[in-house]
Order: C-alpha cells, then sequence, then structure tokens
C-alpha cells in the first residue's frame, strides 16, 4: 500500500482511536478479496506484558501473544479495543 505515518494523522494506540486498524482491518479489500492482516506481530514484538509486580517477559527467540488484562476469551482477536474501549475517551 506504501502507507506511512508521514500521511496520516497521528492516532497511536489501540484504545484511545483504531490507531493501526484503520487499515488492518476487514474493511479494505483487493480486486480479488484480500485483506490487510490484522496480526499484530507483523510490526510488533511483545516481550514483557501484565500488570505492575507481575510482569511476564519472553524467552529468547520466542514471542509473547498479546493477553488481555481481563479474561474475555478470543475476542480480542476479533474485535477492535475501541469497540469496548470507546467510552473511556468520547
Amino acid at each position: 500500500m506504501r502507507a506511512s505515518s508521514k500521511q496520516y494523522l497521528n492516532h497511536i494506540g489501540h484504545i484511545e482511536s483504531d490507531g493501526c486498524f484503520r487499515c488492518h482491518s476487514d474493511r479494505h479489500k483487493s480486486e480479488t478479496g484480500k485483506v490487510i492482516s490484522k496480526d499484530c506481530d507483523m510490526c510488533h514484538t511483545i516481550i514483557a506484558q501484565g500488570p505492575t509486580g507481575n510482569i511476564k517477559y519472553s524467552v529468547v527467540d520466542s514471542l509473547m501473544e498479546f493477553q488481555h488484562p481481563i479474561d474475555i476469551k478470543d475476542n480480542w482477536k476479533t474485535y477492535f479495543c475501541t469497540e469496548c474501549h470507546r467510552e473511556l475517551f468520547p
């Protein structure tokens, strides 16, 4: 797509705005029906996550899958953060 952050407004984050998901969603399809992947590991490598005092770290040469701080099963994989968190940032 040759898009870059220089061409678009700064929408960093996933809770306050759709951020990366403005394009990395099912909203944009090629003529053949291909969509831009929502796989966060394409650009991000999670090496640590968790609440203060209980942070979990990845081991060398391995990736961590995102874990939502509240057990919402795999719903975080199909919904955008803003669908639930929008009320926090009207």
